[in-house]
């Protein structure tokens, strides 16, 4: 399957979309069909890019590690590159988890 920049934006958004539902409910109890009504797609782009929402997810932390391993060497030091490494990705891993465990 050849990723386009279209591709891609459509999975940031259902990602983005899935996030937004997990600040009301766990991610057991949330729907495929909840996701892609909030993300305004239908069923059949979300399957077309993944396997279920669980493949979502794990989609959406290899992108925050793969990015986090880019912004690695942006720091002067190796302690700025550590914390630019580390930071990143615990950010958005947040956004995440910090819903759920509010629940």
């Amino acid at each position: 399957m050849t990723v386009t920049k279209s591709n891609e934006r459509t999975k940031y958004e259902l990602a983005d979309a899935m996030k937004r539902c997990m600040k009301t409910a766990p991610v057991e109890k949330i729907t495929v069909k909840e996701i892609v009504e909030a993300c305004g797609v239908t069923r059949q782009t979300f399957y077309r890019n993944f396997q279920d929402k669980y493949d979502l997810i794990n989609w959406y932390f290899d992108k925050i590690l793969l990015e986090s391993f880019e912004h690695m060497g942006e720091g002067k030091s190796v302690y700025e590159g550590l914390v630019n490494k580390f930071t990143k990705p615990f950010s958005a891993i947040n956004c995440l988890i910090n819903p759920v465990l509010s629940m």
